[in-house]
């Protein structure tokens, strides 16, 4: 078959006679079999499929958008999803060269600043028609800063106050 088709495991025959035109007949199954006037090919469509987790947890992250390109068209993109349950699928998918760029992060992480450093590349062939790939991204780490005043003088510190922080 054609490179990114699927072999048909249908027999089909025809045969030829010294009586034959130029023109032949193709049977489905047997020479007495159904007459066919063409042959379909069902396409073999490729899967790339992205996990993003945090790497403080490990579990997966909900909000980060990827696009798809294509190796004739990296401006457009085919297609833009964002994850759901830590993942995004881009199905139907042609032989050939993807690129998938992330193009946000999940709320309170990091996205790269270099899109190469947020790009990775595809090829679907025979070979790869299900492609997986797992990201891990970076929490945004802040810092907080507590100073305890007197409510009459705001200028007067007080010392020995303690706080505690606590994460919803």
């Amino acid at each position: 078959s054609n490179t990114g088709y699927e072999v048909s495991a249908e027999k089909y025959f025809f045969e030829i006679t010294k009586e034959s035109s130029s023109e032949v007949t193709v049977h489905q199954g047997s020479l007495s079999g159904t007459p066919i006037s063409q042959v379909i090919n069902k396409r073999q469509e490729g899967i790339i499929t992205i996990t993003k987790k945090g790497s403080d947890t490990g579990n997966g992250l909900d909000g980060a958008k990827f696009a798809l390109y294509t190796e004739e068209d990296r401006v457009n993109p085919v297609k833009e999803l964002a994850t759901v349950d830590g993942q995004v699928t881009f199905d139907g998918l042609a032989w050939g060269t993807y690129y998938v760029v992330e193009t946000e992060a999940p709320f309170g992480y990091v996205l790269a600043e270099k899109a190469e450093d947020r790009t990775d590349k595809f090829i679907i062939n025979r070979a790869n028609i299900k492609l997986t790939k797992e990201i891990m991204n970076t929490r945004i780490k802040g810092s907080v800063t507590l100073t305890k005043q007197d409510a009459k003088d705001n200028q007067a510190i007080l010392s020995g106050a303690e706080f505690s922080l606590y994460q919803e």
